[in-house]
């Protein structure tokens, strides 16, 4: 026969169980919500980071490739030593190559003479910055400057554009004779002459102090993001295909009924409510209603 003591006795290790049970869960549960913040949450914002870089390269690339037509390689093959070379990212190279040789298509430039001069360029804001201790994409905003007839900018690195100079290196150059008038083009290549000329002490000064902090570690930084942009590239798919999938059910969604619409936002929202009741966040700090 059981006793009564014996029936308590159960009932009560029953009951022990049951909190064991209870506290295992909700320590489960918390652990869920800590593993969430920490690995999941910063995984998916590394995702959406590396996929909106390697869209960003993407449209680069398309920019380039429409700029510089059957030259494009050339800017492409350069640009994809950048972050060792230049210590610049791949896509703000061909970004800026673009924009290089966007302008220069306007002014009547060749292909390939265009995407010389526009890698030239890159080269220039390395090796300038380099030299004179200023962040590579400053000195192209630099050099932009200089090309369209700002000589301002470019006086602080030792190079002087004044009209009588650009025009004397135009004649040198052949691009031009005292009876014809200087056009866009010829003024552009006569300054870009005289950058490269005056520009020689600063030569090759990326690659002679690539291994110190300042460019070493703008060289880390652009390989970081080159990796960011590859992971993104294999991602990219990934997300195109779920955006595919998203607007098929909204697309869905749509078609229904406003009643049924109405049930399906109302389940929704019941399904919220419950996943929050079980959020470890808000067990711990529970809503003051």
């Amino acid at each position: 026969l059981v006793t009564d003591e014996g029936t308590d006795k159960v009932a009560g290790n029953l009951r022990g169980l049951g909190t064991t049970l209870e506290d295992a869960g909700k320590k489960a549960a918390l652990a869920g919500g800590v593993m969430s913040a920490a690995i999941t949450a910063p995984l998916l914002a590394l995702g959406n980071r590396a996929v909106d870089a390697a869209s960003d390269m993407a449209e680069s690339m398309s920019k380039v490739n429409v700029v510089f037509g059957g030259s494009a390689d050339v800017v492409a093959e350069f640009a994809a030593g950048s972050a060792q070379n230049l210590g610049m990212f791949q896509q703000t190279a061909l970004d800026a190559a673009g924009s290089f040789g966007n302008m220069f298509d306007a002014m009547g430039i060749g292909a390939e003479v265009n995407a010389e001069m526009s890698s030239g360029l890159l080269q220039l804001a390395a090796d300038l910055g380099s030299f004179n201790n200023i962040d590579p994409t400053v000195m192209l905003d630099k050099l932009r400057s200089g090309l369209v007839g700002e000589a301002e900018p470019l006086r602080a690195v030792g190079v002087m554009l004044d009209a009588a100079g650009v025009k004397a290196k135009a004649m040198a150059m052949g691009l031009a004779d005292n009876e014809k008038e200087l056009t866009q083009a010829d003024l552009a290549q006569a300054r870009y002459a005289l950058i490269v000329e005056q520009s020689g002490n600063a030569m090759g000064d990326f690659a002679r102090t690539a291994d110190g902090m300042a460019n070493g570690s703008r060289i880390l930084d652009a390989k970081m993001n080159d990796l960011m942009i590859t992971i993104g590239q294999r991602l990219l798919p990934v997300k195109l295909q779920l955006m595919e999938v998203v607007g098929g059910l909204l697309a869905k969604f749509q078609a229904l009924s406003p009643g049924v619409q109405d049930i399906i936002v109302k389940v929704g929202m019941v399904a919220a409510a419950a996943g929050r009741r079980r959020d470890p966040v808000a067990f711990l700090a529970p809503s003051s209603q």
